[in-house]
């Protein structure tokens, strides 16, 4: 049953509010681009490896976006359920139950699916158009990736449960902590340790562990040591309740998460299979592009998380106080992309000849920046509003919602280019298509506010 709690109680002052939302979605903005970085320099560190260390990894990044689906699906379900947790008992009575189902539940999804591709590791390598020579070194990574893949659940849960209570600060220290443990591992051991890109499965084991040993302090250290005791899940009718409940917030949260990055990974491919046309600087340049706006949304997710947080954590909470937090939010997101966009759009020369190597990549990115650069304030908003959606339980509206949006925006541009000699037209109708998806998402967002307020149902217990 949901906690009922009065409409002032849950309504501080506007200061107040503020503050905490930005006080939530600092450190996950910080330490998901921070990620990004690290995820950068190990690339560059395996280039140094050799052309066949770069190749084999190269060839394993369709799985990265699958592996990356899962995690998040894993993490940010742990996340939604003890901030429910949080608003049904701020005590922390039957927090054990909650986060071990989980753990529990992502263990076995994850462990199920990485036996699978370990099986079919060889087929899979063929079906990628690995050349022959490599077929077997490639199967070979994928199998001890999958291994090391399944190890990272545990500190994932452990910070999704940090995050979850609403010590963001905690989480973010682990998330990053372990990032720097893979990125140094990865260079020493495959530099001076000879093992070359083996050595990226065998940093995650090591940041896994050793990212578990941290996590468990921080656990302990923010009052939350039921969770390594686990006492709440003791005996098997407990623990398959705890299991159960653990599928169930997986199912509702993690499955539409995770289908959002397989969109993702979609949505890339067509643009550039679409691209192709125009020629390879443009490629090349709509990656510079591409990979700009990827790094300006990322504030976007800590954002969206910290007001999806905040909402959670409110329990039964009146639809104006709701709508109240989701607005303080949009103001934070718009005083950042607001000006953000405005940069792009000036500065979209100056950046895209930085980027590139030629002046034809240079003159693609500067092109695809003119015009998409300042509708990223609306790609920054609406993401906002689809991450909160998939944070309180709406995550197969705000799924559907993505497809449509990617299907309907690349359909269009695809349309529009057809005739084109250049690719300014597709790029144009991808920045017309941004503006049109904030402007539907506002009332979609309305519609989920009104169900999650009315009835108290909306938001289950996940301890039963």
């Amino acid at each position: 049953m949901t906690a009922q709690v009065s409409v002032p109680a849950l309504a501080p002052r506007t200061r107040d509010r503020y503050r905490e939302i930005a006080a939530l979605a600092a450190p996950i903005a910080f330490a998901s681009g921070f990620a990004l970085f690290a995820q950068w320099v190990i690339v560059v560190v395996i280039g140094r490896f050799g052309t066949q260390a770069l190749y084999l990894r190269t060839l394993y990044l369709p799985l990265t976006f699958i592996f990356s689906a899962f995690h998040a699906g894993i993490d940010v379900s742990t996340q939604v359920a003890v901030a429910r947790a949080k608003a049904n008992d701020p005590g922390g009575r039957g927090l054990s139950v909650v986060v071990r189902g989980t753990a529990a539940a992502g263990f076995v999804v994850m462990a199920g699916f990485s036996v699978l591709l370990a099986v079919f590791a060889v087929p899979l390598a063929e079906a990628l158009g690995a050349q022959p020579q490599s077929v077997g070194p490639f199967a070979a990574f994928v199998r001890f990736m999958c291994l090391a893949m399944v190890l990272e659940v545990p500190w994932l849960v452990l910070a999704g449960a940090l995050r979850g209570w609403g010590r963001a600060g905690a989480a973010s220290t682990a998330s990053m902590t372990v990032m720097v443990l893979q990125t140094v591992t990865v260079y020493l051991l495959g530099g001076p340790g000879g093992l070359g890109v083996t050595a990226v499965p065998w940093s995650i084991v090591v940041a896994a562990v050793l990212g578990l040993a941290l996590t468990a302090i921080l656990v302990r250290r923010n009052g939350l040591g039921v969770l390594l005791t686990g006492r709440e899940t003791e005996g098997p009718e407990r623990f398959t309740g705890a299991l159960r409940s653990g599928f169930g917030v997986l199912r509702s949260i993690g499955v539409p998460i995770g289908g959002t990055f397989l969109l993702l990974s979609l949505l890339n491919s067509a643009q550039l299979r679409l691209l192709k046309r125009f020629g390879d600087a443009t490629v090349s340049g709509f990656g510079i592009g591409n990979a700009t706006q990827t790094m300006v949304i990322v504030p976007a997710v800590g954002l969206g998380t910290a007001i999806a947080i905040t909402v959670n954590q409110g329990g039964g909470v009146a639809a104006a106080d709701v709508r109240g937090v989701i607005r303080r939010g949009l103001v934070i997101g718009a005083s950042v992309y607001v000006p953000i966009g405005l940069l792009l759009w000036l500065g979209s020369g100056t950046i895209a000849r930085f980027a590139a190597g030629t002046a034809p990549v240079a003159a693609a990115a500067s092109s695809y920046l003119r015009y998409v650069g300042p509708t990223l304030a609306c790609v920054g908003l609406m993401l906002v509003l689809l991450t909160v959606l998939e944070q309180i339980g709406a995550g197969f509206t705000a799924m559907t919602f993505n497809a449509v949006y990617f299907a309907l925006s690349v359909g269009c541009a695809a349309w529009v280019a057809a005739g084109a000699d250049e690719p300014t037209p597709f790029f144009a109708t991808l920045a017309v298509a941004n503006v049109a998806a904030l402007l539907a998402i506002v009332p979609v967002i309305r519609h989920r506010i009104r169900r999650l307020t009315r009835a108290a149902s909306n938001l289950p217990d996940p301890t039963t």
